[in-house]
């Protein structure tokens, strides 16, 4: 259901003459959203989020917490900090500056390439390593240098550089840049080669550093950034994990998986300008709007409502969104019997509810089974007291064990009451 190979899409789009009526429709779209998240029975964390290649600001996702969800959300529980981990930023704890300056020195490292070799080889932390990767941006060899403990977020590095394709540079142009094998690369003596360096803001308090000589089989120790080369840019680029301090209190974060099922953001001028959109003030005058997008992932939505809402036997549908209202199953042993439940069943039907009738001819454990599978909210069930001479319904709620047993004549009132309480409980 998560991954289908069809998706839905809701899109909506504003259109503002300023920003104070965006940030008005922005709002409205928010709490819109907010609303009809929980009508579907859903609880939703909103985070702040990248707007993508679309551009704009002020992104928010609404995201449902699940184990089988493709994103990553960071959370802080003292202040509220919520991000996903493509925005998400942190506070650095900085190590002491009194270590003593080393001299810059070349070492050999036949055959050590990755950071943990080289921790085991130099026996000390992995911060201590400035990691060095080359990609390749819109075509052309970048570098991004990370401390050796942090993984570079290529979201936050495509947005720098302002790159619409961004790849790990195959080992070929890895060599061609730096002049050494892959596992060898670094900011120092690039041998004349003119390539674009983004260094995290981290790199600059990293002490005695180790970073590769681009040559085969050596790096350097002993390294000071500004002192061995120039930080020309920098910007934070590395990915944020559990762990790291929350941003705004400084309280350590905590991770969650997470489903995204709804994104908005201000998309600003980006399109109205490019497309030379332009309408009247209220003074007449010729006016570029501004925009909001709005997106609902609709096959997301109902994939999260079956994560957040289901048992060991199946689904179990909140009211709002289940595909019927009502599982009506008969247990009908011959033609009179199946006449009077198929009455009941038109009952309904008359009476405006959707009824997903069952009058297969299988038995009653097999029918419960699928039910519970399918899970719709009200389960009726016309079997032994129906047809004899009590002529009661039994009723089951789908996500309660207990039974009760209806009069046939007040079954379709009953069942009336129990889906408009259903419904108030998700609107309140």
């Amino acid at each position: 259901v998560m991954r289908s190979k069809e998706f839905i899409m809701k899109d909506a789009y504003s259109f503002d003459i300023d920003e104070a009526g965006l940030e008005r429709s922005y709002q409205v779209m928010r709490q819109t959203y907010r609303n009809i998240f929980k009508r579907c029975g859903l609880e939703t964390i909103p985070v702040e989020a990248d707007t993508g290649s679309m551009g704009g600001s002020d992104s928010e996702e609404f995201m449902v917490a699940s184990e089988v969800g493709e994103e990553v959300l960071l959370l802080c529980d003292a202040c509220g900090y919520k991000s996903n981990q493509e925005r998400a930023t942190c506070t650095y704890e900085l190590s002491p500056q009194n270590e003593k300056e080393e001299a810059l020195t070349i070492v050999d490292t036949p055959n050590v390439r990755t950071i943990e070799e080289l921790v085991q080889f130099f026996g000390c932390s992995a911060h201590t390593f400035l990691k060095s990767l080359v990609y390749v941006a819109d075509d052309t060899p970048v570098m991004a240098v990370v401390p050796g403990d942090r993984e570079i977020n290529e979201v936050k590095l495509k947005n720098v550089l302002g790159a619409v394709e961004l790849v790990l540079a195959p080992d070929s142009v890895v060599e061609d840049v730096t002049g050494a094998p892959v596992g060898f690369a670094g900011p120092i003596l690039l041998k004349g080669k003119t390539i674009r360096i983004i260094f995290d803001t981290e790199v600059k308090h990293i002490v005695n550093g180790i970073t590769g000589a681009n040559e085969k089989d050596k790096h350097y120790k002993g390294v000071k950034p500004g002192r061995d080369f120039a930080i020309k840019e920098e910007a934070d680029i590395t990915l944020v994990v559990a762990g790291d301090k929350c941003p705004r209190c400084g309280y350590p974060l905590t991770e969650k998986k997470g489903i995204e099922v709804g994104h908005i953001f201000k998309l600003g001028y980006k399109y109205t300008k490019a497309m030379n959109v332009t309408v009247l003030d209220q003074n007449g005058k010729a006016i570029t709007p501004i925009m909001g997008c709005y997106g609902i992932g609709v096959n997301r939505t109902m994939a999260a409502v079956i994560e957040q809402h289901h048992d060991e036997r199946g689904i179990i549908w909140p009211m709002t969104v289940a595909p019927f209202q009502v599982h009506c199953i008969s247990l009908a042993k011959n033609d009179d019997e199946e006449k009077l439940a198929e009455q009941v069943y038109m009952q309904l039907l008359q009476a405006g509810i959707d009824v997903l009738y069952d009058d297969r001819k299988a038995s009653p454990g097999f029918k419960f089974g699928d039910a519970d599978l399918i899970g719709i909210p009200i389960r009726i069930t016309l079997g032994k007291a129906f047809f004899g001479d009590s002529s009661q319904v039994e009723v089951k709620l789908r996500n309660k064990d207990e039974k009760v047993l209806v009069a046939k004549d007040a079954i379709v009132q009953y069942c009336q009451n129990l889906i408009t309480k259903e419904l108030q409980a998700l609107e309140s």
